[in-house]
Order: structure tokens, then C-alpha cells, then sequence
């Protein structure tokens, strides 16, 4: 990034990306916060670890984009990777992420469930995605219900 050699835009840069965090505490707002916490990460803002650490304690976000707390530390370099395990090191992901895997994971079982199977081998009849035939309606009394011939109009000289 090109902040980086130009202290004056970095700051400016950083004030402006704490300034919105700040707003953005409200539960409907994880991508915007975690777009935030990024950014600041990359842009190495150590004045905002205290504001960033506050959001991983109150405002549920997808660790899949920002990283672990411990993560977002050694972005900043505020700390090394040897401070941490792995384990602290890896994101954890929202748990509705972690409700689907689940879910993911038992299909097989599921599959193989007697009900499931019930379903399964059934010949199913073809769709039909033809068009329907529509006939034209007959003459309700209006005009003719066969076409008028064409009257032959002279030729003008």
C-alpha cells in the first residue's frame, strides 16, 4: 500500500477506519466491522488494538476474514507468531458456519437412513415442459369467424 511510505495518508487513513469502527458496533454490521478490522490490521494501526480488541470481546464477527485476536496482534506486530499456539492462531468460524459443516458431515448418515432410501430408486415419471396446444376462440358474433377475401384495388396509371 502506498500509506506506508506516506505517513500523512496513514494517519489519515487510520483516523478515518477508527472513526467507523467506532460507529459500527451494531449487531447487523459484521461485514462492515470485520472489512474495518481488516484494514486497519494491514495498515499496522497499533493505536487501534485497544478499539479492535474491544470488538472481538462484544461484536460476534467471521474470524474466516479477520483472523483470531491473536491473529490480528501479530498483524499489527504487536506480537510474534512464537507467542501463541496454533491453535490460538487459527480463525474460528461463526457458528452458523459451524452448524452447517455439521450438517455437511452427517449427510452420508442421513442418506443412508431407511426414510431417506424410501425416496431413492423410485422411477420418477419425465417432466413435461412442452408448450399446451392453444386453439384460436371461434367468432363470438363480432366480425366474421372466416377472413375477408381481399378486394383487388385498381392499379393507378
Amino acid at each position: 500500500m502506498r500509506t506506508r511510505s506516506d505517513p500523512e495518508c496513514h494517519d489519515a487513513c487510520v483516523k478515518v477506519l477508527i472513526d467507523q469502527l467506532r460507529l459500527y458496533k451494531l449487531p447487523d454490521s459484521e461485514v462492515v466491522v470485520e472489512a474495518l478490522v481488516d484494514n486497519l490490521a494491514k495498515l499496522k494501526a497499533i493505536e487501534a488494538a485497544d478499539l479492535i480488541q474491544q470488538v472481538f470481546e462484544n461484536v460476534e464477527s467471521d474470524e474466516l476474514r479477520t483472523g483470531s485476536w491473536p491473529a490480528v496482534q501479530v498483524k499489527l506486530g504487536l506480537q510474534s507468531e512464537s507467542d501463541f499456539s496454533p491453535e490460538e492462531l487459527k480463525s474460528t468460524p461463526l457458528p452458523q458456519i459451524m452448524a452447517i459443516r455439521e450438517s455437511l458431515e452427517r449427510l452420508p448418515e442421513l442418506q443412508d437412513s431407511p426414510k431417506m432410501q424410501e425416496g431413492f430408486g423410485q422411477k420418477q415419471p419425465p417432466l413435461n415442459f412442452s408448450s399446451p396446444q392453444i386453439s384460436k376462440p371461434k367468432s363470438a358474433g363480432f366480425g366474421l369467424s372466416q377472413p375477408r377475401p381481399k378486394k383487388n384495388k385498381p392499379r393507378r396509371k
